[in-house]
């Protein structure tokens, strides 16, 4: 027996259903800043928070480290940082454009 769901409902009444599932795994490492950082200026965030992003973006240095080996440094041109409160603002802003877009 189905849950008491508004899901369970339209299954059971034969109707199809459909959902959006997002995989942010990977995510991270791939939004480009030349997309991002003049969309959240765009949508209208304060240039308190905008300025220090695209300070902060414009000058991330990275370096592939491999089996205990470091690479040399190289300028990000995409990625955002896991684990900081302003990557979660940013991640936002990127997916409500897939939400208005998608209709949502």
């Amino acid at each position: 027996m189905f849950p008491s769901l508004p899901e369970a409902n339209l299954l059971l009444q034969g109707k199809p259903i459909f959902g959006v599932r997002f995989d942010y795994a990977k995510c991270f490492d791939q939004i480009p800043h030349s997309i991002l950082l003049p969309l959240i200026s765009r949508m209208g965030l304060p240039e308190r928070l905008t300025k220090p992003i695209t300070d902060m973006y414009s000058k991330l240095l990275r370096r592939f480290k491999f089996a205990g080996g470091v690479g040399n440094v190289f300028l990000a041109t995409n990625g955002i940082l896991q684990g900081c409160p302003l990557s979660v603002i940013v991640l936002n802003a990127l997916v409500s454009v897939w939400v208005k877009a998608g209709g949502g």
